[in-house]
């Protein structure tokens, strides 16, 4: 059954910043997140990154996988011991085969996984869990499928529209969905003016979403710079927070923007 979307925290909001969530994953049946978008450069890499130091701060034993063939920017982030998956041939082609290691690999593990799909094999690899019914397979074996697709503004705004509403007609109703409103990247989701639930795509695959989860802009441009600084230098959260080459200020804000997300990911996943 879809949960009911998730509340946009204010991006003015004062309430104080907390590192560590309250909340805590409850399921005990092991779940497998994935990044997909056919767009690249919208932030798929950083929802995985989340999603990745989110399990990590809950003591939940989970494998990370950067599968990106052209883009390994997750595999970079040593703290979150990233395995790094070739799935390009000789050829320069994407080998399916290479999927059929990771779903066996998923079905002989114990734990939670996150995936990070690029652009490059996004066609290659909707179509194979789409006609090898990957997620039945999965939910046969004790594992929920759970794809996450960043939606971002500005010009590739309609793009990943597009992208989410063709995996939603794809997956919809086989895989849970969870839509990330980005608006931290390139600005506000307000196509015509109007927020992402008023859409027609949203309510065409408003069943299908388990939860949205929005990432704020805020209007202080230090947030962004902190971000910036954050991501360049390939480190999570917490090795920021605890490291002497941050503000103080700049860790107040860092943890703000880390409790807006793992607040709703604690929701979501």
């Amino acid at each position: 059954m879809a949960q009911k979307p998730l509340p946009a925290p204010e991006a003015s909001s004062a309430s104080p910043a907390s590192q560590t969530t309250t909340k805590t994953i409850s399921s005990d049946r092991r779940t497998i997140h994935m990044t997909l978008q056919h767009k690249g450069g919208v932030g798929k890499s950083f929802v995985a990154n989340c999603i990745a130091q989110f399990y990590v701060q809950q003591n939940r034993p989970v494998k990370v996988v950067d599968a990106d063939p052209s883009n390994k920017s997750l595999a970079a982030y040593k703290a979150l011991n990233v395995e790094s998956l070739d799935i390009m041939t000789a050829n320069n082609t994407v080998n399916s085969r290479a999927f059929d290691d990771i779903i066996d690999s998923i079905v002989a593990s114990d734990i939670d996984f996150v995936i990070d799909n690029g652009a490059t094999n996004f066609l290659p690899f909707m179509a194979y869990l789409v006609d090898n019914n990957v997620a039945e397979v999965l939910s046969e074996n004790g594992r929920d499928l759970v794809v996450h697709v960043p939606i971002v503004g500005a010009e590739a705004m309609l793009e990943t529209i597009q992208g989410f509403d063709d995996i939603a007609r794809n997956l919809g109703g086989h895989a849970r969905i969870i839509v990330w409103l980005n608006e931290a990247l390139k600005g506000a989701i307000q196509p015509g003016g109007k927020d992402f639930e008023a859409l027609p795509v949203y309510s065409r695959h408003k069943d299908s979403i388990s939860a949205l989860v929005r990432v704020p802009h805020h209007v202080s441009e230090l947030f962004a710079q902190d971000m910036d600084q954050l991501l360049t230098r390939k480190m999570t959260f917490d090795e920021a927070i605890n490291s002497p080459d941050f503000r103080l200020m700049a860790k107040q804000r860092l943890k703000q923007i880390q409790r807006e997300i793992f607040d709703q990911l604690a929701i979501a996943v």
